[in-house]
């Protein structure tokens, strides 16, 4: 071998680390943007079950009232709450799942650029 193909050999074993390094960022975005997926899903899961369970609550102690407009209010108020609670939920959840997209992109974009000769 003469020192050019020597040299060429050096480089390309460099440049398949460097390729193997990226990949391997990558893949490590790709797995801690699911997991915070999964977190967002089961966070949001747990906050409509809170807001359903909150609303059961509050329409039980306005069935103990004997005024039935009362209760009535009671329990629209009670549906409301629900529903703003599970809207609020959804936001989170949504903005999760743009986080994760985003940090994932950002990592990749970050390993895209670093190949770019400056």
């Amino acid at each position: 071998m003469t020192h050019e193909n020597i040299d060429k050999a050096k480089q390309d074993v460099k440049n398949a680390m460097a390729d193997i390094r990226d990949d391997t960022a990558n893949v490590r975005a790709d797995v801690k943007a699911e997991v915070k997926k999964a977190m967002a899903d089961v966070a949001s899961t747990v906050d409509h079950v809170m807001a359903d369970v909150t609303a059961d609550v509050a329409e039980l102690k306005a069935d103990v009232r004997e005024d039935g407009a009362e209760n009535k209010a009671a329990h629209v108020r009670a549906d409301v709450n629900a529903d703003v609670e599970k809207a609020n939920a959804n936001m989170r959840h949504d903005a999760a799942y743009a986080n994760a997209d985003a940090e994932r992109a950002r990592t990749h974009a970050d390993h895209i650029t670093a190949d770019i000769p400056k």
